[in-house]
């Protein structure tokens, strides 16, 4: 998969793809840096740089060995960090946490 954006929020695309268990090559801009760990499950390159992305390519056509295996790396994070039930919760608590802090109690 690859996502040559010059600016991202939240790429939910990019997520799609390490759910997929898809090896990623994106622009190394917010929000695709956090779906995105260089080497790890995908690779990031410079924003305009076609050089850099033509590269990223090559390595994964190249080695499809590292490709797979970036790939479950992309679906084990997309799992444990993606999944919208692991999300709700966290921000379930990120709420619960900041109600306590100000000595609120919901029934």
């Amino acid at each position: 998969f690859v996502l040559p954006s010059y600016r991202e929020a939240f790429p939910r695309s990019a997520m799609e793809a390490a759910a997929s268990s898809l090896p990623i090559i994106a622009t190394d801009v917010r929000g695709c840096r956090q779906v995105v760990s260089d080497g790890e499950n995908g690779y990031l390159v410079n924003p305009r740089d076609a050089s850099a992305l033509k590269s990223g390519l090559l390595k994964l056509l190249n080695d499809q060995a590292k490709a797979h295996s970036m790939g479950r790396c992309g679906q084990a994070r997309a799992l444990t960090d993606f999944d919208q039930r692991v999300v709700f919760k966290r921000v379930a608590k990120a709420y619960d946490d900041l109600l306590n802090k100000h000595g609120i109690q919901l029934n």
